[in-house]
C-alpha cells in the first residue's frame, strides 16, 4: 500500500495557505517552489522555499473526508478505550472509558503525533470507532491551541 505524497504550504510573506493543487513543482536543489498564486495580476510564480512552511499530508482523513496535514489542529476522540488517571498497571486509580486529544499534528518519534503542548499528547493512531475532526491549522488560527484560564 502506498501513501499519496502531497503538501500544503503556508506562504509567510502574505500569511496565506496554499492548497496542493496550487503547488506545481518543488525543486529541492534550487530551493524554489512553482506555485499558482495571484500576485500583481500574475498567476504562476517561482518563489523561495524559505518563504514557505511545507506541510506534508499524513495519509489520514477526518470524519468529513478532509485530508489531514502536519500543522492541522485536530481532536481525536477514542470512545471505548480505557485510560488510567493515576497508576502503574498493577494498582490503578481513576480508570475511565474513552478520552480525546486536541492539539497540533506533528511528525515526532517516527510517527504522526497529536501535540497537546506542555509535554502532553499521543500518537495519531486513527482506527474504526474513533473520530478525528480538523478545526483549523496553527498558521491561520494559532489561538485555538491556547489554554483557557
Amino acid at each position: 500500500m502506498t501513501r499519496e505524497i502531497k503538501f500544503k504550504a503556508f506562504y509567510k510573506p502574505l500569511n496565506i495557505m496554499l492548497q496542493p493543487g496550487q503547488i506545481e513543482s518543488i525543486n529541492f536543489e534550487t530551493k524554489v517552489l512553482g506555485v499558482y498564486l495571484d500576485i500583481d495580476g500574475k498567476g504562476f510564480h517561482k518563489l523561495r522555499m524559505s518563504d514557505f512552511e511545507m506541510l506534508p499530508y499524513t495519509g489520514l482523513k477526518d470524519r468529513e473526508g478532509k485530508d489531514v496535514y502536519e500543522g492541522d489542529i485536530v481532536t481525536l476522540t477514542v470512545p471505548d478505550q480505557d485510560f488510567v488517571i493515576q497508576g502503574n498497571g498493577y494498582m490503578d486509580n481513576g480508570v475511565h472509558k474513552g478520552f480525546s486529544l486536541k492539539g497540533e499534528v506533528k511528525f515526532l518519534y517516527s510517527c504522526w503525533f497529536i501535540d497537546e503542548g506542555g509535554g502532553k499528547g499521543g500518537p495519531l493512531n486513527f482506527e474504526d470507532g474513533q473520530t478525528l475532526e480538523i478545526h483549523s491549522n496553527i498558521y491561520e488560527n494559532p489561538d485555538l491551541l491556547e489554554v483557557s484560564p
